[in-house]
């Protein structure tokens, strides 16, 4: 489990970057078909906020570098 210490270095996910993280999530889950509320949807959501954090961004609307996540 993440301790607030760990999080400190992440940068807050805005709106935009939400609603593009959201967007791509969705698509990836439709590619997969996936149920929202699956473990492996929520292990794919995880991994994908991790990347989002760590700097990975899309790279055009339903593009992205998180293509591999």
């Amino acid at each position: 489990m993440r301790t607030l210490q760990d999080l400190s270095h992440f940068d807050p996910i805005g709106p935009e970057g939400f609603k593009s993280l959201d967007e791509a999530f969705r698509a990836k889950l439709r590619r997969r078909g996936l149920s929202v509320g699956s473990k492996e949807a929520e292990a794919l959501a995880a991994r994908r906020i991790d990347a989002y954090q760590a700097g990975i961004r899309e790279k055009s609307a339903g593009e992205a570098d998180l293509a591999a996540i």
